[in-house]
């Protein structure tokens, strides 16, 4: 009765939007209203689902994983360029004439300074961690805040730049970075200097340049700045005491730098 539907062999059929395709077989009919459903197959990619006659017929066959698939990268894409645009508009720095950049921890923090364009200033801020202190983190937290405000003093800072806060570990660790950053803020507002937050991927991905793949990120980040700007932090930073240097405080110092590189070769906009 369908044999004219069915082909073993031959894709002989025209999806609207999927390509060709064919129908292998008769499923059998289903409901009240007994409609006839068939197994069909896609040329392009192999997927296979089952289709009623109607359907066939007027050639609306759907390829229900490759739309999967299809949607997905669309909402990816769609995501992207909504965030770039997002940080295009709101995120860029209107020819400051002395930035800080900050890789902001409560135990230590990367902080590398620029006037007009050129590096000054790279170096890190230590405060030891003491688990039998019941203040160890509000303390921390101050310390912080008041060191990276005098490094700002010295060098008459009027743009601040810090990572995005994202949760890529445990909650307390999210937390505290939290609330360090909004003690920076804070100050910032009071004191009428303008703030960027960059996204780690954003300046990650500008310094390594798809190298060295095959590396932990702080050791990607390392290797970019060894072989761009010949600066060795492992060495340079390795920490003045035991305690900094298993911290390994030249993560922060070279997480820093490279923030600051990115900052100004692509998020200076020159008025």
């Amino acid at each position: 009765m369908y044999e004219e539907l069915i082909s073993k062999r031959l894709y002989n059929r025209q999806s609207e939007k999927w390509g060709e395709y064919k129908v292998i077989e008769l499923l059998g009919e289903r409901g009240k209203s007994k409609v006839p459903y068939f197994r069909v197959k896609f040329k392009n990619t192999g997927n296979e689902i089952e289709a009623p006659l109607n359907t066939i017929k007027a050639n609306k066959v759907i390829d229900m994983e490759a739309k999967k698939k299809a949607t997905k990268k669309n909402n990816r894409g769609k995501k992207k360029e909504k965030k770039a645009k997002k940080e295009w508009v709101t995120k860029y720095l209107h020819n400051p004439k002395n930035i800080i950049s900050l890789d902001l921890a409560t135990i230590s923090t990367g902080v590398c300074v620029s006037q007009n364009g050129k590096i000054v200033y790279n170096n890190y801020i230590y405060h030891e961690k003491d688990k039998d202190d019941p203040n160890n983190l509000v303390r921390r937290l101050n310390y912080m805040k008041n060191e990276v405000i005098k490094i700002m003093e010295e060098y008459n800072i009027d743009s601040v730049v810090v990572e995005s806060t994202i949760f890529k570990g445990a909650k307390n660790v999210l937390f505290a970075l939290s609330q360090i950053r909004g003690l920076i803020l804070d100050y910032c507002f009071e004191n009428g200097l303008e703030w960027i937050s960059v996204s780690p991927m954003g300046w990650e991905n500008y310094a390594w340049k798809g190298r060295f793949k095959n590396l932990e990120t702080k050791e990607r980040s390392w290797m970019s700045a060894k072989s761009d700007y010949r600066i060795d932090f492992k060495k340079k930073f390795a920490g003045e005491t035991k305690e900094e240097e298993k911290k390994k405080v030249w993560e922060d110092c070279c997480d820093a730098f490279l923030l600051m590189k990115y900052v100004l070769n692509k998020r200076i906009i020159n008025e």
